[in-house]
């Protein structure tokens, strides 16, 4: 299985010391404000947004043969 890059990882394992605002049914614009800040901070927004699509698991190398996607 792939690991996720370091910077995911990092956020995943710390996101609630990351997000000071809890989110609720007075404070959305707020708190999705903070949360794109974070992850444009840890270079990640984008996949969320999904201005950058997610890498294929599988590509095809020079010889045609299916091979995992490091990228992915």
């Amino acid at each position: 299985m792939a690991s996720l890059p370091p910077n995911l990882t990092l956020l995943i394992s710390s996101l609630n010391s990351f997000v000071a605002i809890e989110l609720d049914s007075t404070n959305y614009i707020v708190w999705k404000t903070h949360l794109q800040n974070i992850l444009r901070a840890m270079n990640v927004l984008h996949y969320v947004d999904r201005t950058v699509a997610c890498p294929s698991a599988m590509i095809t190398d020079s010889e045609g043969e299916d091979v995992i996607n490091i990228e992915f």
